[in-house]
């Protein structure tokens, strides 16, 4: 569903998504999926992780079948992705998740709702999506909602959690070797010095 939902490129290779939903993978990228159902067929899906050596909740994915939306199911799987990534980290000791970061094209309605509705912070870096798992190298903006943090995230707290992202969610063992990284490293520095 998610494959027929988004564009080429933005769902990765059948695997390294089978990888990325198996809760059996890296402890520091513990993973949820969540899916809608109308009778019997499968309408929607949401996918995130807990990362949690960041204490972080990330959805990856979301769709919902067109002729199934606009009945609230894409907040409704939001909500309990949500819940069930703050369980995990409840689980692992901590009172519930710092941020939600989701990478979104930039000026996207969902861009537009993390910022306005969500009081989301949109990175100050040229974010880029890694080309890894059937994905494309794409520019993206990387959008960090506080849950128990508050206000926006230093530049080296987002190095650090782009690292994260970078080293469990897209499984690179040597993040520094990554064009894409380095890019958006890069830019986060060239912010701190202006």
């Amino acid at each position: 569903m998610l494959v027929s939902s988004l564009p080429a490129g933005l769902v990765e290779d059948r695997e390294s998504f089978l990888q990325s939903v198996s809760r059996s993978g890296d402890p520091g990228a513990i993973p949820t999926l969540v899916v809608a159902l109308q009778r019997g067929a499968v309408v929607g899906a949401a996918v995130g992780a807990y990362l949690s050596r960041v204490n972080v909740g990330m959805v990856l994915y979301s769709a919902v079948e067109p002729r199934a939306r606009n009945r609230g199911l894409y907040g409704a799987m939001r909500a309990r992705l949500l819940e069930a990534i703050a369980a995990d980290a409840q689980d692992l000791g901590k009172p519930g998740i710092d941020r939600i970061a989701s990478e979104v094209e930039d000026d996207s309605p969902l861009h537009r709702l993390y910022v306005s509705e969500w009081r989301a912070f949109t990175a100050p870096c040229d974010y880029w999506q890694p080309e890894t798992q059937g994905l494309s190298a794409r520019p993206l903006k990387l959008v960090l909602q506080p849950v128990l943090a508050e206000g926006p995230p230093s530049s080296r707290d987002i190095a650090v959690l782009v690292k994260e992202i970078y080293r469990t969610v897209y499984r690179l063992a040597d993040p520094e070797e990554d064009p894409s990284y380095r890019r958006v490293i890069l830019s986060l520095r060239a912010g701190d010095s202006e």
